[in-house]
């Protein structure tokens, strides 16, 4: 019984120390992601989008990090394995159509969007593919212009 209590032990203490260490390299990747330094957020994306459970979870990061460093046929690649993985969701649909854009193949591009717009259920709107980094950017500084104004028109009045 002895024997059995110390294998169970050893089993959770690996799953827990597995557990651990994909924390510390999400983290990891995050902050390096954060930083702009995409080629080593991208190291750990890589190993982290390996794993089916956290795969949803790196995808946008690990995207823009590809798509920023230039690696069009890396973020075609992972594209296709979670496009493979969730049929049913088009965002990733659509981010092949953006990859193929920002690789600088617009007709393939233009096809590929013009194919995806045949399924009855898509809908193109302006903000089917979510907000870019530079869209968040854009919105933070016309909000704090606008906070600025109404404080300059307090301090005025």
């Amino acid at each position: 019984m002895r024997g059995f209590f110390k294998i169970v032990t050893i089993v959770l203490l690996m799953v827990f120390n597995q557990s651990f260490a994909q924390d510390i390299d999400m983290r990891l990747a995050k902050e390096y992601f954060n930083e702009a330094e995409y080629d080593k957020a991208i190291s750990y994306f890589e190993e982290l989008f390996e794993n089916p459970q956290v795969q949803q979870d790196v995808y946008e990061d690990y995207l823009a990090s590809l798509l920023y460093t230039q690696r069009y046929d890396d973020a075609i690649k992972m594209n296709k394995k979670i496009s493979k993985k969730y049929p049913s969701d088009y965002e990733y649909k659509v981010d092949k159509g953006v990859i193929l854009l920002k690789s600088g193949d617009k007709d393939k591009s233009d096809k590929y969007f013009e194919d995806l717009k045949k399924f009855q259920n898509v809908v193109l709107s302006p903000h089917v593919a979510g907000w870019s980094f530079e869209s968040k950017e854009k919105m933070a500084k016309v909000i704090l212009e606008k906070i600025h104004q109404k404080f300059q028109t307090y301090i005025n009045d």
